[in-house]
């Protein structure tokens, strides 16, 4: 079980009856994921983190050469993330070591606040600014 609190992450090791710091430190944490290994993908406005260990350690993520803010996740059968953030959506096929622009025909400088995907393998994607958007295609369009 993970909590989200201001400046830090903090967990649980047994049914909340204890909790402690684990971090990543960096501005609020927005969102948080965790993939079919156990990796956990943390979100914050500073930056991107993936801890492979239950969050004892984290490390920060490039995203194409620079960190940055995201806002939501979402990962589908294949274990592909999507990230949305304030130019629109990324896609991982690789675990977040690598990130592909996956916004076409998304309004330019679309800000992505909300990400699903249904059982039906839509992508849905809720912009701050602009409504909702949907992609049959894993993201292409």
């Amino acid at each position: 079980m993970v909590l989200v609190f201001s400046l830090f992450l903090v967990m649980s090791t047994g049914k909340a009856q204890t909790w402690e710091s684990t971090g990543p430190y960096g501005g609020f944490v927005d969102c948080l994921i965790i993939n079919s290994s156990d990796d956990i993908f943390a979100g914050t406005y500073y930056g991107f983190f993936r801890s492979s260990d239950n969050g004892n350690s984290w490390n920060v993520i490039n995203i194409n050469g620079a960190t940055a803010g995201v806002n939501t996740f979402a990962i589908n059968s294949a274990d592909d993330i999507f990230a949305g953030y304030g130019g629109g959506v990324l896609r991982s096929t690789d675990n977040g070591d690598n990130w592909t622009q996956v916004s076409n025909g998304l309004p330019l400088y679309t800000s992505i606040h909300a990400l699903v995907i249904s059982s039906t393998g839509y992508l849905f994607a809720g912009a701050r600014d602009g409504g909702l958007f949907r992609s049959a295609d894993n993201g292409a369009n």
